[in-house]
């Protein structure tokens, strides 16, 4: 008969203490995984200790969280030592990075060092997800780095590590990472991160940004996501912008982009605007509209009906 894999066994054990990881026998076999287990039996402790670390309103409990940070950190050291050794894919590290701050460890040392890890495996960057893990920490921790590494994190080689840092910037909320992002814009990027760093201009500066996101809704690439952008952030100068640029339109596309904005917006305000417009289209330009609002909202939405009621009375 063949031996079992140990880390198949060590995983069989893991999953017979998740539902109960708080008995002494539980917490002695979470502590051996982290101080000799490998990978994914790591990242499956790691995963059990957060879920443990909170109660049923999301309190933390700071006596578990004490009880098995220096087990962690350990842990953590190790993999990023000898990730051929320990941790191929890297699962057992971000699991403890996201473990680690679930459970709102205070001990920066682990954060910082995980902030700039790279851990790259057949050409992919297994590790970029985990990079903004530890900036939100370190962001968390008041650490007074956080700044000059949201910086780094910006023009990070990896698409999900800028993508996830623009987030964290919004999260961060200072004039600094309002700075960043206004740099990173300029700078240019692919289109999914600069929707987001839209999202997070507008979630720090609201109005004062609102000239900085519209400066793209004519681009060719960037206008869907720059209109979405001011629609979804709910200020109302987002919302005038939209409804200017639908008004001044010549083409289709630009108005269809304008429209798209407006019924993401989805505040009273806007249905009033929305409602008011339909009333002055007919023919093929209301099945135009109609269309643009469907694909915001879904074709069975009772929003879209209810537009459709106004107009036919």
């Amino acid at each position: 008969m063949a031996k079992k894999n140990p880390s198949s066994i060590l995983l069989s054990r893991l999953d017979a203490i998740a539902g109960d990881p708080r008995t002494p026998a539980a917490r002695a076999l979470l502590r051996d995984v982290l101080e000799r287990g490998q990978g994914v039996v790591i990242a499956r402790a790691a995963t059990i200790l957060a879920r443990a670390a909170t109660d049923a309103s999301g309190r933390v409990d700071d006596d578990w969280t004490a009880e098995f940070q220096t087990d962690l950190a350990a842990a953590f050291s190790r993999c990023c030592d000898e990730p051929g050794r320990y941790d191929k894919g890297a699962a057992g590290k971000r699991a403890i990075a996201d473990c680690l701050d679930a459970m709102e460890s205070g001990d920066a040392a682990p954060f910082l060092r995980g902030v700039s890890y790279v851990q790259t495996e057949m050409g992919m960057d297994l590790t970029a997800p985990m990079r903004a893990r530890c900036l939100a920490a370190l962001v968390r921790l008041r650490h007074p780095d956080s700044l000059l590494l949201l910086a780094d994190l910006l023009w990070d080689s990896a698409d999900a590590a800028r993508l996830d840092a623009a987030r964290v910037a919004a999260y961060e909320g200072s004039l600094g990472a309002e700075a960043l992002l206004r740099a990173r814009l300029r700078a240019r990027d692919e289109p999914e991160i600069l929707a987001e760093v839209y999202a997070a201009l507008l979630a720090l500066g609201g109005e004062r940004n609102v000239p900085v996101v519209a400066a793209d809704l004519e681009d060719e690439i960037m206008g869907d996501h720059a209109a979405a952008a001011l629609g979804e952030s709910r200020v109302r100068a987002g919302l005038d912008v939209l409804a200017k640029a639908w008004e001044d339109a010549v083409e289709w596309d630009d108005r269809r982009r304008a429209i798209f904005g407006i019924a993401l917006n989805g505040g009273d305000d806007a249905m009033d605007l929305l409602a008011t417009r339909l009333r002055d289209v007919d023919g093929d330009e209301y099945e135009r509209v109609l269309d643009t609002l469907a694909l915001a909202w879904g074709d069975e939405s009772p929003r879209l009906r209810r537009l459709q009621d106004l107009k036919n009375r």
